[in-house]
Formats: structure tokens, sequence, C-alpha cells
């Protein structure tokens, strides 16, 4: 009902003008919309232009944790000042000054929820419809962790992967797998390769020196799971330290080793051979799921395969190592009335040998022969080759023959041997009771001495290199020595090098060697190697032998 009240008019007194409505199915209408209000789970908040709560329904009471009573017509910033404080207030704001609805998220920090908020002007009242997202927010935000850990550990992985795809033996190789137990979670590794017929441990992390040395090597039937992995050539795990005692009461000590709870055993098997065991270990109990066992095969393929392959390296290396050692010359041969020093340095990284050799060979008589020489190129090839020369120059001047016959003989030889490597050798036959030698050169750079009047080249005619001609001659030529006098030997590698010519190379030597008068031969080939400079592109050679007289 309205009315307004009507003013006297003359003799007519005032009186009361109204309208009277039927609202009975309004009535009705608002307390269905009521009614449903309180049914859905939404929370339905009425404030008015003073933002005060005018109505709620019953769930809304979860957002403010007071009952109803207590909150309606308190203003909504003070039943929320932390949500008010994070700006939700300025999308109530503009959806009355813009007069149209507006979605927002609101978060209530202090019992850590979400709402979806879906706020509807009417004139002087506000709508407000919030839906608890909670549980929505709280799975994205798992989604979240979950895509950065599974980043985190790709990464990782990645990382493993190129490490161990740079190794090249088993010890880089265990290096490398320390990075493991960060990909997976783990608190401890150990990795045992089979060598032998045995279980080696080969290396470990996580564990102290004293835990991971007290089972260093296991027989393939022991009863252990280390091995019991190898045999079953399958992962599995123990997952609390009484099934561990349970299942091992022998193995009690090893259980309590470094304090770990749980463990998983993975075999290492390449080109279907298994060729070890690595052994993940943690500090707490934990079981395993599918998820983690796809990850563990993943892990132990990779491992599997560079440790196969590192060592069949180290196996190659190990035989290569042999057949080096085998070529390379002895200690030089005591040779009265001289003294000397060598130095050789292999220019292919891996290589102990290269196609560059010195020998001084006994000779009757307390003569001596001094050899240098230099197989093309460098590498196995052209080791093989020097090996042979070496061996051929030795025979031949053994055997008695004079030094040009040493020398066309084994140029022979190599013309003979069907390769394409060429070799220059340098060959003087010395005699300590007359202080003379005989020099014979195949396509060599000249020998040098160091003597009283200075550094200087000798003058000695040669001819063509190993392998360039069968019927090739070689002149001979004679040299004097004085007491004291240094003879240098060398190959190219010494004084040739990317920026650096021949002839500056042969100058830088004649210096260095001048700078180093006075130092015994040793020390003269240390100065030598360590004074050059530039990259080293070819083997190095050196021989010196000092003069010391009839009373040296």
């Amino acid at each position: 009902m309205r009315g307004s009240v009507v003013p006297a008019e003359g003799a007519r007194p005032r009186r009361l003008r109204g309208v009277v409505t039927d609202v009975t199915e309004a009535s009705d209408l608002r307390l269905s919309l009521a009614r449903q209000a309180e049914e859905v789970e939404a929370l339905v908040i009425v404030v008015d232009d003073e933002w005060r709560l005018v109505y709620c329904n019953g769930p809304s009471e979860q957002l403010f944790g007071r009952p109803r009573v207590e909150i309606l017509g308190q203003p909504l910033h003070a039943l929320l000042p932390e949500a008010h404080s994070r700006g939700w207030g300025r999308h109530l704001f503009a959806a009355l000054q813009e007069r149209r609805p507006q979605s927002f998220t609101l978060h209530v920090p202090g019992d850590d929820r979400w709402f979806r908020v879906r706020a509807y002007p009417r004139r002087e009242q506000m709508l407000l419809f919030c839906t608890d997202i909670t549980d929505e927010r709280r799975r994205e935000a798992h989604m979240r962790e979950a895509a950065q850990i599974a980043a985190a550990r790709q990464a990782r992985i990645q990382l493993l992967t190129a490490a161990l795809a740079e190794s090249l033996t088993v010890h880089e190789v265990v290096r490398a797998a320390r990075r493991l137990p960060a990909v997976c979670g783990a608190d401890g590794l150990a990795i045992g390769m089979i060598q032998d017929g045995r279980l080696r441990v080969i290396g470990h992390a996580g564990y102290p020196p004293r835990a991971a040395s007290g089972y260093p090597v296991w027989e393939l039937d022991d009863d252990a799971p280390f091995v019991e992995a190898v045999r079953r050539r399958s992962a599995f795990a123990i997952t609390s330290r009484e099934e561990y005692l349970r299942r091992y009461p022998h193995l009690g000590e090893l259980a309590g080793a470094a304090g770990r709870q749980a463990w998983v055993f993975l075999p290492l098997v390449a080109s279907g051979e298994v060729v070890g065991t690595a052994v993940l270990s943690y500090n707490q109990r934990r079981q395993f799921d599918a998820d983690d066992y796809r990850l563990f095969g993943q892990l132990r393929a990779l491992l599997a395969r560079a440790l196969h392959r590192a060592r069949r390296y180290d196996d190659e290396h190990a035989m290569s190592a042999g057949l080096q050692r085998g070529l390379l010359p002895g200690r030089p041969a005591r040779i009265p009335g001289l003294t000397i020093a060598t130095r050789y340095i292999p220019a292919t990284v891996g290589m102990q040998v290269g196609g560059d050799w010195h020998d001084v060979i006994s000779l009757p008589e307390g003569r001596a022969g001094l050899v240098i020489g230099d197989v093309q190129g460098h590498g196995v090839d052209a080791a093989a080759i020097m090996g042979m020369l070496r061996t051929a120059v030795l025979a031949y001047a053994v055997e008695g023959h004079e030094p040009a016959e040493v020398v066309r003989r084994t140029n022979a030889l190599t013309a003979g041997l069907g390769t394409d490597l060429f070799a220059t050798c340098a060959y003087a036959e010395f005699d300590p009771s007359s202080g003379r030698a005989q020099v014979v050169r195949a396509g060599h750079q000249h020998p040098a001495v160091l003597g009283r009047g200075g550094a200087r080249l000798l003058d000695v005619p040669g001819g063509l290199p190993l392998g360039i001609d069968t019927d090739a001659r070689y002149p001979v030529a004679e040299i004097a020595l004085d007491p004291g006098d240094v003879l240098v030997l060398c190959t190219d590698g010494l004084v040739e090098s990317r920026g650096l010519s021949l002839d500056d190379g042969v100058a830088w030597m004649l210096d260095t060697l001048e700078h180093g008068r006075g130092m015994t031969p040793d020390g003269l080939a240390g100065h030598l190697i360590a004074r050059r400079t530039g990259e080293l592109g070819d083997d190095i050679a050196l021989l010196l032998a000092r003069y010391d007289g009839l009373g040296g």
C-alpha cells in the first residue's frame, strides 16, 4: 500500500489518498527465490549501496565463519578485510559504476579458499554469486607443480644423457652417473660392474667411504640383492629395512649402512649382456609405482649402454697401450764417451706413440748408432710403419752394415711395404774414441751442433725420403765433435707448426740452444720442449748426444 495526504480545500478537510496493491504473488515469489537460494551450493549475497549485507544464504556462513545473525548489516569490507585489501572491491565498484555484471576471482587467505564471483548490480543493491573453486585451484596448482617437477626431471635426464654420452672411460661414466640420484630423488647410488666373473663395486655417491667399501666384490652366486639383480635381469625394490633384514638376515650390517630405508636394484643390460648393477637408496621408506619403474628403466638403459661402451673402450685402450709400449724405445743405451737425452711427444690425443722415433744403438768397438726418424702423418697407421722402420734400422745396424747401406736397405724395405706413407730419417754412426761420426740423411732435416762457437746447422748432403725410390742412393758425410759439443737430432714437429715456417722454427731452435748453453743434455732437452710455443700439429722426437771425450 502506498498513500499521500491531500491538503484541505475550503470547507473540505484534509484527506488520505492511497493505492492498495495485492502483493500476494510477489511475496510468494520472494519466498520461493529465498528457498532456492538456500538450496544451492553457491554463496548468494546481497549488499546495499553502503556495502552492508542485507541477505546471505546458508552456505555463505562458510565464507564469513559466523552465523547470519552476526553478519547481516555488517559492511562487506569489515567481514573480509584481507580479501578487500587485495583489490576485489575495485571489481564491485566497476560493476556499480558501469551498471553491468563483473566476474572475478576472490582469494580468502585466512583459510586459503578461492571463489569465482559474479556481481550483478540492481538499483541500490548488488547481488553476488560466489562459487567455491578451491579444489579446482588446488588441482591446477598441483598440475603446475607436477609439470615443473617433470620439466626439472627431464632437464636433469638430458644433462645426465649428455654427460654419459661424452664419457669415454669407465671412470668417466661413474663420475657422470653421480647425477643419477638427483634425477629420481634418491639419496645414494652404488654401481657394480662384472669383471672376471665377479661383481665389483666401481663407484658410489651419497655414502661415506667406509660404508661403500665394506663389500667391494661379490661372487655371482652370493645371496645378496646386488647380485640377485644380475640373476633376475629385472629391477626390483626393497621398501623398508625390515624387509631387507627379513630377506637377507646375514646382511644386517650392510642394510644399516648410511641409515638407508629403501632400495631399488637395477640390472644393467646392454646388447643382451648384463654388465653390472646399479643400486639407488633412500633415507625414507618408500613405495614405488609404475611411473617410478618406467623412469628406472630409462635410467638403467642409459647407464648400461654407457658402461658397456666404456668397458669396451678401456679394454681396447689397454690393448692399444700395451702394443704402443712395445713400440716405444726403452731407456737409451749407455755409450761410454756420450751423454744422451731424449724426448718424445705424440700429437694424437690418447696415443702414446705416433710416427716419429729416436733410438740409440750400441755397436761393436764402443761405437753408437744415433737415429731420428719421422713417418708421414701421425696416429695408428704412422705408428705401425714407424715400428717396422725402427726395427729395420736397428737390425741392419747391428748386422754390421755401413751407415749408407743401413739407410739404403731400410729404404728398400719401406718401398716394398705397399703403403702410401713415406718417412724421413737421419742416421749417425759415432765413434767416441775419435769424436768423429758418419752421417746419412734420407730427406730429413739437417742435424745441429751446440759447441763453443755457438749453435749451428751441419751441412749434410742427403737423399730421398724412405719409400720413394727403391733404388735411391744415400751419400755419407763425416763430422767431428769436440769434447763438450752437443749433437742435436730432431723431427720437424719441434721446429714447424701452424704460423711458424720451418726456417723460422730452425732459427728459434738455434737461439734456444744458445740460451741453454751450459745445461746438461737432459736439461737442454727440457728447455727446448718447454719453450716451444704454438699448436702441436705433429709428433716431436728429440735426441741430444753430448760428446764427453775419451775421459768422459
